[in-house]
C-alpha cells in the first residue's frame, strides 16, 4: 500500500507563468528577480546569468571566481564588476519595491484594518 504524498498547494497557471518568465531570462542570459501574485498564491524567482558566475544550488549560492577559472586577472575582475552590478541593482530595486508596497499598505491602514496571514501561498519551485 502506498502512502498518499501531499502535493504542494500551488496555482498551476501562476507556476507556469513564473517558469515562462525564467525561460526568457535564461534564453537571453539576463539576470532577474520577480514576484507574481494571483488572488491566492505568489511565485518568486531569482535568476543569475552565466556571465556572473553565480549559481543557485538549493538554498546555497555558489560563485565560480577562482583565478584558475579565468584566462586573465582582467577577465576575473570584469566578472566581479558585472556580478556586483547585478547584485546591487537587484538589491536597490528590491528595496524600492519594499518601500513602495510598505507605504501603500500604511496609507490603506489609515482607512481600514488590514489582516493577513504569514502563509502567503508561496511554494518553492526548485525545478526552475
Amino acid at each position: 500500500m502506498s502512502e498518499k504524498i501531499d502535493q504542494p498547494n500551488i496555482d498551476p497557471k501562476l507556476r507556469k507563468t513564473a517558469r515562462d518568465i525564467k525561460k526568457i531570462l535564461r534564453r537571453n542570459d539576463y539576470a532577474g528577480s520577480f514576484v507574481i501574485v494571483s488572488k491566492t498564491h505568489a511565485e518568486f524567482r531569482i535568476h543569475f546569468p552565466s556571465w556572473t558566475s553565480i549559481q543557485l544550488d538549493g538554498n546555497q549560492i555558489r560563485v565560480k571566481a577562482r583565478q584558475v577559472d579565468f584566462k586573465s586577472k582582467t577577465e576575473q575582475i570584469k566578472m566581479f564588476d558585472d556580478m556586483v552590478h547585478v547584485l546591487e541593482n537587484m538589491r536597490m530595486v528590491g528595496g524600492m519595491i519594499f518601500e513602495n508596497m510598505n507605504n501603500i499598505i500604511k496609507m490603506i491602514e489609515k482607512t481600514i484594518e488590514i489582516t493577513y496571514s504569514d502563509d502567503l501561498g508561496f511554494v518553492s519551485d526548485e525545478e526552475d
